[in-house]
């Protein structure tokens, strides 16, 4: 119930029923139910951008999973390496990567895949952009499913906007938007249309407009607000450098808004700073 929660949106439900299992596991003494019940509370504030929090549920996961769950450990250790990222720690980032190779045989081809996804988005972060179109690369060879598929062909496409490279850049996204569409994912086209849009507004491509209104509109009324507030974002740098400072601030507050809903305060620190600069 949890999970069907999570994926509708509806993240206090979900909260409910995962604080409930892990109640209830717990007074079972049964460890898989608690370990289900902990990483299903760190995705979801993960999804919420509260990095901190997830990194807590995600630790205490870890420390349930003994010898008997060497792949779960494994995959907590990713997740761990990710909300180290969000938050700029990047040594402890790489730590954990590193940490679940050591049981790299107990994981799937998936798996493996979306390890190399992670180390690639954490290279990005450093600008290291020969590294990450390698990582990205490994993990498509992992052939994961469309979606994530489609998740590293957008990130291969940002490599390739840093460059400069616009076509290459296009070409990816709509590799992505293809892989996309076949899962059946406006998550997944929703974050490739606002890649689109930033490589319109490189181009200095008024156009760009429809394509982060695409973006807005899959993603308006669904379970994403962390990428709601992304979006906004990026739609408010592109309204900036069109001179329409109004329509900037506008969407700038509304991804104000979303973030404060989901206790994104990281995030939302930023979001202001980006604020207070357009108003200047």
């Amino acid at each position: 119930v949890a999970r069907a929660a999570l994926n509708t949106g509806d993240y206090a439900r979900a909260a409910h029923y995962y604080a409930n299992g892990l109640a209830i596991a717990s007074t079972a003494s049964d460890v898989e139910g608690q370990l289900v019940a902990t990483t299903g509370l760190g995705n979801l504030t993960s999804l919420q951008g509260r990095w901190g929090e997830a990194d807590d549920w995600y630790a205490k996961a870890i420390s349930l999973c003994g010898a008997a769950f060497a792949r779960e450990r494994a995959q907590l250790l990713v997740n761990r390496s990710m909300t180290a990222r969000e938050r700029q720690q990047v040594d402890e980032a790489f730590t954990f990567l590193e940490e679940a190779r050591h049981a790299w045989h107990d994981l799937t081809d998936a798996d493996r895949a979306g390890w190399h996804n992670n180390k690639g988005l954490l290279e990005l972060a450093q600008a290291d952009l020969g590294s990450a179109e390698i990582s990205f690369l490994s993990a498509l060879r992992g052939d994961p499913d469309s979606f994530h598929k489609a998740m590293v062909l957008d990130n291969l496409a940002e490599v390739a906007l840093l460059r400069g490279n616009h076509d290459l850049a296009e070409g990816r996204c709509r590799e992505a938007e293809a892989y996309a569409i076949a899962h059946g994912s406006p998550r997944g086209l929703a974050q490739v249309y606002m890649r689109l849009g930033r490589i319109a507004c490189q181009r200095g491509d008024a156009n760009a407009v429809a394509f982060f209104e695409k973006a807005r509109d899959l993603a308006r009324g669904r379970a994403y607000p962390l990428l709601q507030a992304e979006i906004a974002c990026e739609y408010a740098a592109f309204r900036g450098r069109f001179g329409e400072i109004a329509a900037a601030r506008a969407l700038l507050e509304e991804a104000l808004q979303l973030l404060a809903e989901i206790g994104a305060t990281t995030r939302s620190a930023q979001v202001q700073q980006d604020l207070a600069q357009l108003t200047e």
